[in-house]
């Protein structure tokens, strides 16, 4: 994996003092285990409810990820969160669903709180969009991610969001 070859790399080149951070491509158990303590005081930040925490946010969509043998990562929270948004929009539609109007009910949305993000969830029809501009710091200690600050950041990604 690109991102275990990157901090590795890293780690060796940079001072004690300088700490690595990543974005979440890296906050997978499979690059904790392979880095192990060797990634001891790398940083990432996790868009969603730390898969790895035991929040009782999570409980529905870990029980469903466990249950169908779909590891527990950010992209699998992603696709969870992805299906309820687009599920919610295309049951407000009244008569025959297609490409427009699940776009229109997408658009039409009003924010949506959904307890795995650090902030309501929207669609729009600008040109940029970015509906998640929450994280959580995450630090590799001994080969496991742990949870570095308690606090949603908000915002982390300067885009063009209203």
């Amino acid at each position: 994996d690109f991102s275990v070859r990157f901090a590795r790399a890293g780690k060796k080149m940079m001072a004690e003092n300088i700490p690595l951070v990543f974005q979440g491509a890296i906050y997978t158990s499979q690059a904790a285990e392979r880095l192990g303590r060797d990634g001891n005081g790398i940083y990432t930040l996790s868009e969603f409810e730390p898969w790895s925490s035991r929040s009782g946010q999570l409980s529905h969509w870990r029980s469903l990820m466990t249950a169908n043998n779909i590891p527990l990562t950010s992209s699998a929270q992603g696709g969870y969160v992805a299906a309820q948004v687009l599920v919610k929009a295309m049951l407000s539609i009244r008569g025959e669903i297609t490409r427009e109007s699940v776009t229109r009910a997408l658009q039409q949305m009003r924010p949506d709180e959904i307890p795995m993000l650090g902030m309501p969830f929207s669609f729009g029809d600008d040109k940029a969009h970015h509906p998640n501009q929450a994280a959580i710091p995450m630090q590799l200690i001994d080969g496991r991610w742990r949870i570095a600050h308690h606090e949603w950041l908000k915002p982390f990604y300067p885009g063009t969001a209203k």
